[in-house]
């Protein structure tokens, strides 16, 4: 059992029994979600294996029945599998840079960049906040372009979360920048030996 379970993506679940070899064993199957609606997944067979393809998100049971196939009982033994199924995978922040390094001087354009996995469709936040802030909302591009206006301290903020999460943000960097005032005086060499 994988333990990130995916809506729309096949599970699989295996069952491991004991018994003596020349015996069969018929196993049966049924899925039970949080509301205790049961369906059957597998009746009786010899296969310890089932596979089907949840569509729905939710908190699941998996009950699996034994028995013996000359058994008069309903079952002989029974196993239940306690599993979530999630809309999508999990949404992390991989990698968030700027194209230049700090400091760096008003009027540059800094480009912002995120990496991140997970969720089905992907919207991005940036927040700046120093001198002045600046607030992207969310848009769905992986990249920002920031145009330093003022010199000082900034924080930049990405939040990223899926189109269909109705929250804030599911995933969250921040990092430090600063931005240097544009010097006035020319440059002049004193000396050259």
């Amino acid at each position: 059992l994988n333990s990130s379970l995916i809506c729309n993506s096949e599970i699989m679940f295996q069952i491991l029994s004991e018994h003596e070899e020349n015996r069969t064993i018929l196993y049966k199957f049924f899925k039970i979600n949080s509301s205790g609606e049961v369906n059957l997944i597998q009746n009786y067979s010899t296969k310890r294996i089932v596979s089907y393809i949840e569509k729905k998100e939710g908190n699941y049971r998996l009950l699996c029945l034994a028995k013996d196939m000359y058994s008069n009982n309903k079952f002989d033994d029974r196993a239940i599998l306690n599993f979530n199924v999630e809309k999508y995978k999990k949404i992390f922040i991989e990698n968030f840079t700027t194209n230049v390094n700090s400091p760096q001087l008003s009027d540059t354009e800094i480009v912002i960049k995120v990496q991140a996995i997970g969720g089905n469709e992907l919207l991005y936040r940036y927040i700046i906040e120093g001198e002045y802030s600046e607030d992207s909302g969310y848009i769905r591009f992986s990249s920002y372009v920031w145009k330093s206006k003022c010199q000082g301290e900034y924080k930049i903020s990405v939040f990223v979360k899926d189109k269909s999460y109705d929250g804030e943000y599911e995933a969250y960097d921040s990092m430090n920048f600063v931005i240097d005032d544009k010097s006035s005086d020319p440059v002049n060499i004193d000396d050259f030996t």
